[in-house]
C-alpha cells in the first residue's frame, strides 16, 4: 500500500496527531514488525494468501502469531499516520488479511479485527475490500452457498481440503453430544484422513474427496433417519445402541450406520417414547427426580431387550446425556 494511499484513509485529526514526536516507539515498531513478518519467511510468494494461512494451521503457531500481530498493530496504531510508520502500512494490511482469513478458516470464536485500534482496522478493512476477499475472512456454515464461494475462492486443492476439514471439525464439535456415536465416528475418520495426508499416503485431491464424502454424510443424516423410520433423536439413540458394547469395562465404537438392525431400531423408538413425556416438562434437566425416573425407564427397557447390568448402566447414562444435549435447552 503506497504511503499516499495509506495517508488518505486517515482523518485530518489523525494526521495532525502524527506530528507529535514518538521517538521511543519507532524502534519497538521495527522489532515487532520483524517478529510478525518472520512467521512467513518460508513463503516464497507473499501474495499467496492460501499458503500463508496454511502456515498458521498449527494451533500453537497461530497463537504465537496472534500475539506478535497484536503487538505490531499496537505500535502501528500509536504511530500512524506518522510518515515513519507508513512504510510498514502495506505489511500491516497484508498480515491483517492473513490473520482474518486464518481466524475464519480455523473457526476461531472471534473472527473480526475488533481487538485492533481504529486506525489499524481502517487499513485492514480497506485492503480486504480492495482485494475482494471478503468471503475468505467471514465464518460461514458448512452447508451454506457462501461456503461454496469460499471453496471457489481458495486457489489450491490443499487450501480447499483445509477449509473443508476445519469446517467439519467445527460441525463435529458443535453437535458431538447430540449424536455421539455418529460424530465420534466421523471425528475418528477425519483424524485418519488427515494423518494419511500428512504421511503422504494420499494426496491433497484424495484428501478433499474423502472429506467431501463426510460432508455429504452429515448433510444426509436426516435422510438416513427417514429411511430407518426414526426421528433425529431416535436415530441418535439407535447410533448408541449399534456402536456401544461394553467389554472389560471399555466401550468400543464402530461405524454407526450400515444395514438396518430392526431390533435396535424398535428399541430406539421405545426408549424415545419412554422418555418423551419427561422431556416435555419445563427445565426437566434441573429436576433430579425426573432424571431418575427416565434412567430407570431406560434401564427397564434395556433389560427387557436382553442387556446385562453393566451394559444397562453404561447405555442408560449415555442415552440420558444425549437427551440432555438434544432436548435440554
Amino acid at each position: 500500500m503506497p504511503c499516499r494511499e495509506a495517508l488518505a484513509i486517515f482523518s485530518p485529526s489523525d494526521v495532525q496527531g502524527a506530528m507529535t514526536p514518538k521517538v521511543d516507539e519507532l524502534p519497538r515498531l521495527q522489532a515487532r514488525h520483524a517478529a510478525a513478518m518472520n512467521f512467513f519467511a518460508g513463503v516464497k510468494n507473499k501474495r499467496d494468501l492460501d499458503r500463508c494461512v496454511l502456515v498458521l494451521e498449527p494451533e500453537d503457531v497461530r497463537a504465537h502469531f496472534d500475539v506478535a500481530f497484536r503487538r505490531f498493530a499496537q505500535s502501528m496504531d500509536m504511530l500512524l499516520p506518522d510518515p515513519r510508520a507508513l512504510e510498514y502500512a502495506g505489511d500491516l494490511a497484508w498480515l491483517g488479511k492473513i490473520r482474518s482469513a486464518a481466524r475464519a478458516r480455523y473457526r476461531t470464536e472471534q473472527v473480526d479485527i475488533s481487538d485492533c485500534g481504529e486506525k489499524v482496522r481502517k487499513l485492514i478493512d480497506e485492503a480486504i475490500v480492495a482485494d475482494g476477499i471478503e468471503i475468505l475472512v467471514k465464518q460461514v456454515n458448512l452447508f451454506s452457498p457462501e461456503f461454496e464461494q469460499r471453496l471457489e475462492a481458495s486457489k489450491s486443492t490443499e487450501a480447499r481440503a483445509s477449509e473443508m476439514e476445519h469446517a467439519i471439525r467445527d460441525e463435529i464439535h458443535v453437535h458431538l453430544e447430540e449424536d455421539p456415536a455418529f460424530y465420534r465416528s466421523l471425528r475418528e475418520r477425519l483424524e485418519q484422513i488427515v494423518a494419511d495426508y500428512k504421511a503422504r499416503r494420499i494426496d491433497a485431491a484424495k484428501q478433499l474427496e474423502l472429506i467431501g464424502i463426510m460432508r455429504n454424510e452429515i448433510r444426509d443424516r436426516r435422510v438416513v433417519a427417514e429411511d430407518f423410520g426414526l426421528t433425529d433423536t431416535g436415530l441418535a439413540i439407535y447410533g448408541l445402541l449399534t456402536t456401544e458394547a461394553v467389554k472389560d469395562g471399555a466401550a468400543e465404537a464402530h461405524v454407526p450406520y450400515g444395514q438396518l438392525d430392526e431390533a435396535k431400531q424398535a428399541l430406539a423408538e421405545i426408549l424415545e417414547e419412554a422418555t418423551r413425556e419427561h422431556i416435555r416438562i419445563v427445565e426437566w434437566v434441573r429436576k433430579d427426580d425426573l432424571k431418575r425416573e427416565m434412567r430407570s425407564a431406560i434401564k427397564r427397557h434395556l433389560q427387557a431387550a436382553g442387556y446385562g447390568v453393566e451394559e444397562r448402566d453404561a447405555l442408560a447414562g449415555k442415552v440420558l446425556n444425549l437427551l440432555k444435549a438434544r432436548e435440554g435447552r
